[in-house]
């Protein structure tokens, strides 16, 4: 005789190994925006469905809005007193 706990478990396993083997449908081709932040100068990339959203610099943890406008981060960063920031450098 098969105890009744193991046969109200055996269902929730099954679904378990489904939800986690399932196929999921392929995204649409993902956009990305990108932009620097301000205090630090960190270049973040965020996906273009997030723009207007809340967010925060991985770098220096510095809340702010993601634009919802795609900015061109290739363009140099400026720390506070004008002197262009580096790769890897954290502004104070």
């Amino acid at each position: 005789m098969v105890p009744l706990v193991v046969l109200a478990i055996l269902p929730l396993m099954a679904l378990a190994g489904y939800w986690i083997t399932r196929r999921r449908p392929a995204r649409a081709e993902e956009r990305f925006f990108v932009f620097r932040c301000n205090r630090c100068g960190q270049k973040v990339r965020y996906l273009a469905e997030k723009a207007g959203r809340p967010g925060k610099c991985p770098r220096c943890k510095t809340a702010c809005v993601l634009p919802s406008t795609p900015q061109d981060a290739d363009d140099v960063a400026y720390n506070r007193r004008g002197y262009p920031v580096r790769v890897g450098q954290v502004l104070r």
